[in-house]
């Protein structure tokens, strides 16, 4: 499957000047209502008390919740992902993701990623596809991340003692917090997300385990994003198109820069993004049924 990502024409320079993609620490989405993960709530005290107040209604011992509690704010250390889509194009994509902040123009350009470039992320990164859902259910999500994950799954994975504690919720002894970070309300289903991962580190002794080093570069002075090497960037990225509101420069300026790159240049987006009721208005709105 090729995956796309809109992006302004500035962030893709500097993923060629950088050689790296940048990833995003799940602690970025705390204060987004359309996002939901057991890490937010296994890393806040309100939260923890939900999840506790759940497994005393389904019959389970709170006391098993202890490692889970600590193995989520180790991972939320260490959460890092890129949202990219299965879907070619969208209206409210261009519009929302194409924007550098505090500039007026839009200047999206859209990056395709194929299989082939897949291939050439580096080994420890991921991919997953979003699960959209109505609402966030706490004992679903309990469920999805102590079910026995799929063979390979490595890396994301975390071992634990339950120390006697009797659970019949976590009774493979094995969580995986992919499923949790793969969470998303129905009313973005248009984005078709796939979400690149990072490892999530067991990086506390608290088992006895050794410390791991993040295989990935921190960026300096921001704890909250990471630089995922990818070498020269037509090793990931195949070809580039320019928005429906690109101007000739644009245009010039991202034909020349995909020239300088070894990019396949795509052109210009024939997909109107200005789209219009009834009632004459320009719809600019977020996604709801007129989308």
């Amino acid at each position: 499957m090729d995956l796309y990502r809109v992006v302004p024409f500035k962030r893709l320079q500097q993923i060629a000047d950088q050689s790296a993609l940048a990833f995003v620490s799940y602690r970025v989405f705390t204060d987004d209502p359309h996002e939901a993960s057991l890490l937010q709530a296994l890393t806040t005290s309100d939260g923890v008390k939900e999840v506790c107040a759940v497994l005393k209604e389904k019959g389970e011992d709170p006391a098993t919740l202890i490692p889970l509690i600590m193995a989520a704010r180790n991972a939320d250390e260490s959460a890092f992902m890129q949202c990219w889509t299965q879907t070619p194009e969208h209206n409210l994509m261009w519009e929302r993701y194409g924007k550098e902040r505090n500039v007026e123009a839009n200047n999206a350009v859209r990056m395709k990623m194929t299989e082939a470039g897949q291939a050439n992320l580096p080994r420890w990164v991921t991919l997953h596809e979003a699960r959209y859902e109505e609402n966030f259910d706490i004992w679903k999500e309990l469920k999805l991340v102590t079910s026995q994950p799929q063979t390979m799954s490595v890396s994301t994975v975390m071992t634990w003692s339950s120390n006697g504690a009797n659970s019949t919720l976590f009774q493979s002894g094995i969580w995986d917090f992919r499923n949790s970070l793969t969470f998303k309300l129905k009313a973005y289903e248009h984005e078709n997300e796939i979400r690149l991962m990072t490892p999530i580190l067991n990086s506390q002794n608290v088992f006895g385990g050794k410390r791991e080093t993040a295989p990935w570069q921190n960026f300096p002075g921001n704890p909250d994003l990471s630089l995922v090497p990818i070498g020269d960037i037509k090793n990931v990225i195949a070809s580039i198109m320019t928005g429906p509101e690109a101007t000739d420069e644009l245009q010039l300026e991202v034909q020349a820069f995909c020239l300088k790159h070894g990019l396949e240049y795509e052109g210009k987006s024939n997909l109107r993004t200005r789209r219009f009721t009834g009632s004459k208005k320009i719809f600019t709105a977020d996604p709801d049924e007129n989308t």
